[in-house]
């Protein structure tokens, strides 16, 4: 079987791993299985046989994969973004190295069904038996009520960890991330002594003090192992236990205090603190990351949507994606489709007693930590999406006969005059045997060897000299919002190159100043934009980008419209060719920003600093360096200028060959994006200026839950996790209920994967049918694919002996009978 090169779908996954102590055992289920099914997947483009075993899952989804793939649906699958928090942290930091390193998770699984005992993590361990331990630890505590001690032993579990990721190096087979594959990791965690910090108002200076908790720890890997290698093995330990630290039960931990916990220099080690990236810059605090205490992340960040969206609007495509934000929940609470709650008349409710009180609002309502602000953040941001769609959809006729009425011919045939002597192209329309060039006016003997270049430059500057009467009174404001986002661009690549943290006090202080600097010009007046519109023709490096990701949308579009008939591939090439087209554009500005600091004109800038006392008031800042500022922004247009192309043709060089043939409609499609995006953006742009947007196409939310999973029921009478009693930690009491849950965590992961692949093959333009979705004959409720997934986990796992009765009934389900009845944890 070989691919079929007419179509390449990438199904793009960002995982959420949501916290919850014991919880975390049906969580690993989950991974496991996403794990898994991007094993199939590069299998499957190897393009050689099914040589998983039977009773592996990845069996199950190759075959789905390579179904999809002979049907002419080829479906890759990749996992570029996971952000995990507490327990769930720990499953995101072996998920995340599973796929770069290529090892398996048994030790992980070892790890939460032999370990995550009760009986083993409390302290002294006196092998008396559960609640005689437990007394003991208590009455240990009390004792020791003013000793760095704990109910439970947090070098117990970082020894254990470090050896489940230290096993993952020595199995460690070829990475699944290739290519221009990329993962990216956030593990939140809580700054227990928290970071007294002098916030920036970002109009007048130092405002406040404020202490700051939240932490997280990033790590990355672009084709192979990258930073889940084995010299980041003790960071990764330090990241999942911190991340896990709950806080009472675990003691905190610090960067000195791992090495002492696990012993790394037995292990022939060395662990250096440096490699444990925080996003927070801890020069701008009072304390060293070295002598800081930290505890579990869910503490104050239990569901890090944030990380998760910030980097998939970071992530590159050079083909069709899908893309999908999943996130596990093992106890929603409340199945999706469950009937509505009564709301019936009662007897008011007594008010509850005080130790009642307390209760309800610390294990109830703030214990809960809901999704439903994150969930309804990413709803609002796909319904402005959707909003930019509709006001592009009603502009596009707008637009188009605007560039007809500049000289575009829209609708002929499209000719290429071929430079002999220069190697280059230029574009002209018409059908006659007379080409006309792109503004109409006819081709002559020297305007035919001006090349692409020119040509455009030709046009672009009569587009954007038609800007201020296309939008009128509006115009001055456009043109500020440009200006201001052109020096926001300028400062963040400065603050990188001199060493400021995103989102810190120096990063704002610079972003700020460069904006107090901008308004001292006399250009800056509404009534005389043109200065300002001089300045960014060199200067407005997030234009040029927006018309790449116009331009982008619009070839995304091309994918799934029929009556544009382009080949995948070729839209994958051109869409390949203007990604790399953006990272040109923003390498040219690391570089330009690089020959500036040579030059040595940012060493008037501060370092960073906790003392408010020394930290510089933006606008006087600006006032008494403006000839310095001035200086840099006419250095970097300068250098900007002076590239070949000026970088804004960047795209056109590239589409012209590239669309040779294509039909005349697809072309003018892109044509019209590209040539007319001045006043697109003109028109767009003050809308998503203020809104801050992070991507320009709707994001779908997957949830990994019980409550998502229908194919298969629990015995009559009981829940399908057991391990969620005891406010979460009923998990670490019984061997059996974490077998129960872990199970389960995979067996309703199998149906939610067969079901996104299934759904995401959907969007493919010839919408082929359905191979793994539910049939709708009530008497086949398990379609074969399923029951290929679901009985491979359940022979997989005969070695949970403690549900034995639970994978009868499971299994007798799926073979069809159902009639298998009992607790489902009973042997």
């Amino acid at each position: 079987m070989s691919e079929n090169p007419e179509r390449h779908i990438e199904l793009r996954l960002a995982v959420v791993c949501y916290g919850g102590v014991a919880l975390a055992i049906y969580m690993h289920g989950v991974t496991k299985e996403l794990h898994k099914l991007v094993e199939a997947s590069r299998q499957v483009e190897k393009g050689g046989p099914n040589e998983f075993d039977a009773d592996d899952t990845a069996r199950a989804y190759y075959d789905v994969l390579a179904a999809y793939r002979d049907q002419g649906t080829p479906l890759r699958v990749v996992i570029d973004v996971i952000s995990g928090t507490s327990a769930g942290g720990i499953n995101g930091v072996v998920l995340g190295k599973a796929i770069a390193r290529g090892a398996d998770q048994q030790k992980l699984r070892d790890l939460w069904l032999n370990d995550a005992d009760l009986r083993k993590l409390l302290r002294p361990n006196l092998h008396i038996g559960l609640w005689p331990g437990v007394a003991v630890s208590l009455a240990w505590q009390l004792i020791n009520v003013r000793r760095r001690t704990s109910p439970l032993s947090g070098a117990f579990l970082a020894r254990k960890l470090y050896d489940a990721l230290r096993s993952m190096d020595d199995g460690a087979g070829d990475s699944l991330l290739i290519d221009n594959d990329s993962l990216d990791l956030y593990v939140t965690t809580t700054d227990l002594t928290g970071a007294d910090r002098p916030m920036s108002d970002g109009a007048g200076g130092i405002s406040q003090r404020s202490t700051d908790f939240a932490r997280a720890i990033k790590f990355s890997a672009t084709a192979g192992p990258g930073e889940f290698g084995a010299d980041w093995t003790p960071a990764l330990t330090f990241a999942a236990r911190a991340t896990s630290s709950f806080p009472g039960a675990f003691a905190p931990v610090s960067l000195r205090s791992i090495a002492d916990e696990v012993d790394f220099a037995e292990q022939h080690v060395v662990f250096d603190p440096t490699t444990v990236h925080f996003t927070t810059d801890y020069r701008e605090t009072s304390v060293d990351a070295v002598d800081v205490w930290f505890v579990d992340g869910g503490l104050l960040d239990n569901a890090p949507f944030d990380h998760a969206v910030a980097a998939i609007a970071r992530k590159p495509a050079e083909s069709q994606v899908v893309r999908r934000l999943g996130y596990i929940e093992p106890d929603p609470g409340i199945a999706l489709l469950a009937p509505a709650r009564a709301n019936t008349p009662t007897a008011p409710a007594a008010a509850p007693r005080w130790v009642n009180g307390v209760f309800k609002a610390i294990i109830g309502a703030k214990g809960s930590h809901s999704f439903l602000p994150d969930l309804i953040e990413i709803r609002e941001m796909n319904n402005e999406i959707q909003q930019i769609g509709a006001i592009i959809e009603a502009q596009e006729g707008l637009v188009r006969d605007k560039l007809v009425e500049l000289g575009l011919q829209v609708g002929t045939d499209l000719l290429t005059v071929q430079n002999e002597d220069s190697g280059t192209s230029v574009e002209f329309r018409g059908a006659s045997a007379t080409p006309t060039k792109i503004d109409g006016s006819p081709v002559t003997a020297a305007t035919a060897t001006v090349g692409v270049p020119a040509a455009v430059a030709e046009f672009a500057d009569k587009t954007n000299a038609s800007v201020p009467a296309w939008i009128g009174v509006g115009y001055p404001t456009y043109v500020r919002l440009k200006a201001t986002s052109a020096v926001d661009y300028l400062s963040s690549a400065i603050g990188g190159r001199v060493g400021y943290v995103d989102g810190s006090n120096a990063a704002d202080f610079l972003q700020t100043t460069l904006r107090e600097w901008l308004k001292t010009s006399p250009d800056w007046s509404p009534t005389t934009p043109s200065g300002l519109a001089a300045l960014l023709k060199n200067l407005d490096m997030p234009y040029r980008e927006r018309r790449l990701q116009f331009v982008l949308m619009a070839i995304n579009d091309l994918y799934a419209d029929p009556a544009q008939p382009v080949r995948a591939t070729e839209l994958d090439d051109l869409k390949g060719e203007a990604w790399r087209a953006f990272s040109e554009i923003r390498q040219v500005t690391v570089d330009a920003v690089g020959k500036l600091h040579d030059q040595n004109l940012f060493d008037f800038l501060p370092e960073p600093t906790s003392d408010p006392k020394s930290f510089p008031i933006p606008d006087r800042f600006a006032a008494e360096n403006s000839a310095k500022f001035a200086a840099i922004v006419s250095q970097f247009c300068t250098i900007i200028g002076g590239g070949p192309g000026h970088y804004s043709n960047v795209l056109w060089n590239r589409y012209v060959p590239k669309t040779a043939h294509w039909p005349t409609t697809a072309r003018q499609t892109l044509l019209t994006r590209y040539l007319g995006f001045p006043l697109w953006d003109a028109t767009i742009y003050p809308s998503t200026a203020l809104s801050n947007l992070p991507m320009y196409s709707p994001l779908k939310v997957e949830a990994f839950s019980p409550e998502a999973a229908r194919a298969l029921r629990p015995a009559p009478g009981t829940q399908k996790l057991q391990g969620a009693g005891f406010f979460h930690f009923g998990g670490f009491l019984k061997r059996a209920w974490r077998e129960n849950d872990y199970l389960w965590g995979r067996l309703d992961t199998v149906e939610r994967i067969l079901a996104i692949v299934d759904d995401a093959a959907a969007e493919d333009a010839q919408n082929h049918p359905s191979i793994v979705a539910m049939p709708t004959d009530p008497a086949q409720r398990i379609s074969l694919s399923l029951k290929a997934g679901l009985g491979a986990v359940l022979r997989s796992e005969s070695g949970l002996t403690k549900v034995r009765r639970l994978r009868e009934l499971l299994t007798a389900q799926i073979d069809g009978d159902g009639r298998s009845t009992g607790p489902n944890n009973a042997k």
